[in-house]
């Protein structure tokens, strides 16, 4: 049996191999000869070599990455809690403007309301003593008037009855 696979090993040309004795010599599956050893050399090189070349500065990349990144949420985090309170203490301003704009507002509307009160008052006890002053101007009129008119009365029932009576 195993010349008949170092025979299909040989017809194909993989793992087999013609001494110059002509023997046929069939390679195993580990052969330790000198190969081995640059193989394993090479590995060994790798494991030590590579951690120190490309690990060990990509992880520091990556971490100093993520300290940035943390470092930029850390900041962004504080931005935005220092924005909410400008943003509330500008609110509070503002109310605390309109409410004192408003009571300023209310505080003008009475005072005018006062004004034009005093003015209406004044008008009225104005026109109140105009109105008096014509009607006593009236009543004076009217009662020389009325004496005027007695006057004239009496002189004209004089003209009349010396009419009537001459003739």
């Amino acid at each position: 049996m195993p010349f008949a696979f170092a025979r299909i090993c040989f017809m194909s040309g993989f793992g087999s191999a013609v001494a110059p004795s002509g023997t046929l010599h069939v390679a195993g599956l580990i052969d330790l000869d000198a190969t081995l050893f640059i193989h394993l050399v090479l590995f060994l090189t790798l494991v030590f070599v590579l951690p120190g070349l490309i690990f060990e500065p990509l992880l520091a990349r990556l971490e100093q990455r993520e300290e940035r990144t943390a470092g930029a949420r850390s900041d962004a985090d504080h931005m935005r809690h220092s924005a909410d309170a400008e943003v509330k203490a500008y609110e509070d301003a503002t109310n605390a403007a309109k409410k004192r704009a408003m009571d300023e507002r209310g505080q003008l509307r009475m005072a005018a309301s006062k004004t034009a009160d005093a003015i209406l008052d004044k008008a009225r006890e104005d026109s109140s003593h105009k109105l008096e002053a014509g009607v006593t101007t009236l009543t004076r009129s009217m009662e020389a008037a009325r004496v005027e008119l007695h006057d004239e009365a009496a002189r004209i029932s004089l003209v009349i009855a010396k009419k009537v009576v001459e003739g």
